[in-house]
């Protein structure tokens, strides 16, 4: 179960499992589905209840936050803020319902209807209580967003985080006190986030907005003056251009100018036909093509330079954005705490799969031909 993403609810449930939720982003409700069919009343009426207007918080205020950030500055010049402003404390926005039930997933108050939710659906499917493996996987969102809109260096990310640290405790506290103790709790994150590009700056990067409809217009042009009139280009949704149908032989020369052109341009890093990615040397290649699905990932794979961020909205190069192959966005955590678990601290470089693997191991699941070697 998720908040306001389908699509992390998807893909942490699979084909096969057997309930799969994420919250409307437009109002207090809940979508997805149980079975075959759609999820049980007692369910959605519960979110309902904690998604409630009595029930949200309509005001952000600053937390006590370590010593570290004491120093920060609440309006840095790279926030965006949006809707709710750049400085704490943050309140919702007036008007609409459906704009304020938004801004409101964006908080960490969301959180707490999400951990709400997570406890009661786990209680009324009796999780945990018998000596059949269950799996409940929550994806929590606002995180993400805040991190999108003040950037990860922000004090509105650390008190996101601090919160986030809070609501995770308590649905372990609740999923501990269910299961009598036989818990096995992961925590990881699919991706990282860039700083600001003021930030980066700051640091002493190059950093700026790259607009990505002017790299696929570059593209388009190149492959106009090559193969004659199009439109050649379906779209370019970083990191990936899509190039539009076309015959085998002409498509094998569009994906050669793609990247020709591609490599050409201030600060890309590379660019490499998604079907040769396999093939590649080149390192940051190699991590595309780990993510990569050929048919469907797009014909031309690209990298910006790092601190370089993609822009999509109308060249607004506020916020933070991730997306890239580069540490800031690949580093993530990777903690394991629970039933059979000893205390130790890795200092080595891990992947998220070897956790995968290692929660393959606690339930004696054999390995796959691809699978990676479990956490040390």
């Amino acid at each position: 179960m998720t908040t306001d993403q389908a699509r992390s609810a998807a893909l942490l449930g699979g084909r096969h499992a057997d309930l799969v939720s994420w919250t409307d982003d437009e109002r207090p409700a809940l979508l997805g589905h149980y079975g075959a069919g759609a999820l049980p009343t007692w369910m959605t009426l519960f979110y309902s209840q904690v998604a409630a207007p009595d029930r949200i918080a309509y005001l952000w205020e600053r937390p006590p936050l370590p010593e570290a950030f004491a120093s920060r500055v609440d309006d840095d010049p790279g926030e965006d803020g949006g809707v709710l402003g750049r400085t704490f404390p943050h309140r919702l926005p007036r008007g609409p319902a459906r704009a304020r039930y938004q801004a409101w997933q964006t908080l960490p108050d969301s959180d707490r209807a999400l951990v709400e939710l997570a406890s009661y659906t786990a209680r009324r499917l009796d999780l945990g209580r018998d000596d059949v493996t269950d799996f409940l996987l929550v994806s929590f969102s606002s995180v993400d967003a805040i991190g999108h809109e003040f950037g990860p260096d922000s004090l509105e990310r650390a008190a996101s985080l601090a919160a986030l640290d809070r609501h995770v405790g308590e649905l372990v506290t609740s999923l501990v006190e269910q299961s009598s103790g036989r818990l096995l709790v992961a925590l990881t994150a699919d991706h990282g986030m860039a700083p600001t590009i003021t930030q980066a700056r700051r640091d002493g990067h190059a950093s700026d907005g790259v607009d990505t409809r002017v790299l696929a217009t570059t593209v388009e042009d190149a492959l106009t003056r090559e193969l004659g009139p199009g439109p050649h280009v379906a779209a370019l949704l970083y990191p990936y251009l899509f190039l539009r149908p076309m015959a085998a032989d002409v498509h094998a020369r569009a994906v050669a100018l793609a990247v020709e052109t591609l490599r050409r341009q201030h600060a890309v890093y590379g660019a490499w036909p998604t079907a040769q990615l396999e093939q590649a040397t080149d390192p940051v290649a190699k991590l595309f093509w780990n993510g990569a699905y050929p048919s469907r990932s797009g014909d031309v794979a690209l990298a910006l330079e790092p601190y370089f961020s993609p822009v999509q909205t109308g060249g607004n190069t506020l916020g933070a954005n991730h997306g890239s192959p580069w540490p800031y966005d690949r580093h993530v955590p990777i903690l394991l705490w629970g039933d059979g678990v000893e205390h130790a601290v890795i200092e080595t470089p891990v992947t998220v799969e070897a956790l995968v693997r290692t929660l393959a191991l606690h339930l004696d699941v054999p390995p796959g031909p691809n699978d990676a070697a479990p956490l040390p």
